[in-house]
């Protein structure tokens, strides 16, 4: 199949992502993962917030290694005999 390049352009330094009212004033929501906590502690559903409904979480559906944590991963090790 034909393969598709994306460029991924790194956020600014001085970036700060909407927290869609669910931070309180000068918070910043710069991750998918930051938006979500800050709507679990409003006691709101992240449903609204999923997917491509914003732009946190749309960079996530389009660069899947953004949601990748620090020792996470697959490790296989084993042995197969046929």
């Amino acid at each position: 199949g034909d393969k598709i390049a994306v460029t991924i352009n790194p956020l600014p330094a001085d970036y700060c992502g909407s927290c869609y009212g669910a931070g309180k004033e000068g918070d910043c929501c710069n991750t998918c993962e930051e938006l979500k906590q800050a709507y679990s502690e409003k006691g709101w559903s992240s449903s609204a917030i999923d997917g491509e409904k914003s732009e946190q979480c749309k960079r996530v559906l389009d660069n899947p290694g953004l949601a990748a944590h620090a020792g996470e991963g697959c490790n296989l090790h084993g042995v197969l005999r046929v």
